[in-house]
């Protein structure tokens, strides 16, 4: 089992997050606590297109991409979801995401 922890942040607009978290008293620290973030609207699309992994696919819609690009974005989600061969149970978990 692994200890590694990530926060996925899907805001609409690109932000700046923090990847450490602590929670203290004048007198205890409480928490401290590090973690891996993953900005989807810094990341470009098109960097896992070529995944078979449902997740990225779910996540393709919030990643950084342009107007002119959102047609190709849809198209390029259909080519993963059929090249992933998913049962229809999870097809339509992902893409209702």
């Amino acid at each position: 089992m692994s200890n590694r922890k990530a926060i996925i942040f899907s805001y609409d607009e690109k932000r700046h997050e923090q990847s450490h978290y602590t929670m203290e008293f004048p007198f205890l620290r409480v928490l401290d606590f590090n973690f891996y973030t993953l900005e989807l609207r810094k990341k470009n699309w098109w960097e896992y297109i070529k995944s078979d992994n449902p997740v990225a696919a779910a996540l393709l819609s919030k990643m950084n991409y342009t107007d002119e690009e959102r047609v190709q974005v849809r198209v390029e989600f259909l080519r993963m979801m059929t090249r992933m061969e998913l049962d229809p149970d999870r097809a339509r978990l992902i893409k209702g995401f």
